[in-house]
């Protein structure tokens, strides 16, 4: 089904990426004439996992991704991921101050900045080899300047 609320979601602690040709309407829905690109992220697993990465780059820019998954009992397994970014405004605004009616620092600077979290629980219940039971938790924060 469409989930509106997850398409601006950021794409992380990724397991593969599928592409499936021609119309799947069947599977997802009417607007699938052409195909589907479909994300998939990592599973919880029954033995003890993680990985963790970190960039940084121009402008103060941060990128850190980890996640930890693992057995909760013999039936149930949980896996923990997160992603943090951030980076620092790098237009500089000349001429905000020189419009009429403008204050003095309004609208400098603070374009393009952003600070992000988010973060995804997931429990997989398996109580046999027929049938399994996912739950997904997703959160997200975003702070951030104008875009332009």
């Amino acid at each position: 089904l469409e989930n509106p609320i997850l398409k601006g979601f950021p794409v992380f602690d990724l397991d593969r990426i599928e592409i499936l040709k021609g119309p799947q309407g069947t599977l997802f829905g009417r607007n699938t004439p052409a195909g589907v690109i479909k994300f998939e992220s990592a599973r919880p697993t029954d033995e003890f996992e993680g990985y963790g990465r970190l960039a940084y780059g121009r402008f103060n820019t941060v990128d850190a991704e980890g996640a930890v998954s693992g057995p909760l009992a013999d039936t149930l397994s949980a896996r923990l991921s997160a992603l943090y970014q951030r980076r620092d405004d790098f237009v500089d605004n000349q001429f905000a101050e020189d419009f009429p009616g403008a204050v003095a620092g309004d609208g400098a600077d603070g374009f393009e900045e952003f600070q992000e979290f988010a973060g995804r629980l997931q429990f997989l219940w398996s109580p046999n080899a027929d049938w399994s039971t996912l739950l997904n938790i997703h959160g997200r924060r975003l702070d951030g300047g104008s875009r332009l």
